[in-house]
């Protein structure tokens, strides 16, 4: 996503490869907050929070497991 933003402020030519990039990034990163919410026992669709990036993610990681383990 970064590289996407970088490349869509750096002119013209740069604008639709920046689009492609940062959007790829964000589907990239909102499905693996998915996977690791549905990891966690928890529905897929709390990973939709991914899409507030960064704040998405910590909100990911500080939800509790409701896998038991077993030993």
């Amino acid at each position: 996503m970064v590289v996407g933003k970088r490349a869509a402020a750096s002119g013209d030519g740069g604008v639709m490869l920046g689009g492609v990039l940062g959007l790829t990034g964000l589907l990239v990163h909102v499905g693996g907050c998915m996977m690791y919410a549905e990891a966690k026992g928890h529905s897929k669709w709390i990973g939709l929070v991914g899409l507030l990036t960064c704040v998405g993610l910590l909100i990911s990681l500080m939800l509790p497991d409701r896998y038991r383990r077993v030993r």
